[in-house]
């Protein structure tokens, strides 16, 4: 799986087992990488949230990271979506030297401050909690 990823995130998916694109993602990464805005649908498996997720991964990687400030920011409805997205990313995400958090409502907001705090590059968030955080400074 190449598609205009940096190699040290296709050498993270090969460590996982990623050898070759599904058809969602070999259509929308190289677009996602050049800036263009994408829109796919697919079902449960298709590999969506790494189409998005990777290059959204690969155009934070040349930035630097300040305490309290996300850089990108990946909006979902549940907080079942933001843990599933948060375990796909987390990985690739650590391979480019990236931090991953989520922040959802029903887990403890002091803790989820502290880790903001310390500095994320990639947000996952419900709609509540992240007008909540906002709320707070």
């Amino acid at each position: 799986m190449d598609l205009g990823l940096p190699a040290v995130l296709v050498q993270a998916l090969r460590n996982d087992g990623i050898e070759a694109p599904f058809p969602i993602q070999a259509a929308t990464v190289p677009d996602a990488l050049a800036g263009k805005d994408v829109l796919g649908r697919g079902p449960t498996g298709s590999g969506k949230t790494l189409a998005f997720g990777l290059p959204m991964l690969a155009r934070l990687a040349s930035g630097s990271t300040k305490p309290g400030r996300p850089r990108g920011l990946v909006l979902v409805p549940t907080r079942e979506l933001a843990a599933q997205i948060e375990r796909a990313l987390d990985g690739p995400a650590l391979a480019m030297g990236l931090r991953v958090a989520s922040v959802v409502g029903g887990a403890p907001i002091r803790r989820q401050a502290d880790r903001l705090a310390r500095g994320v590059d990639l947000l996952i968030a419900t709609p509540g909690r992240l007008s909540d955080l906002i709320a707070q400074g």
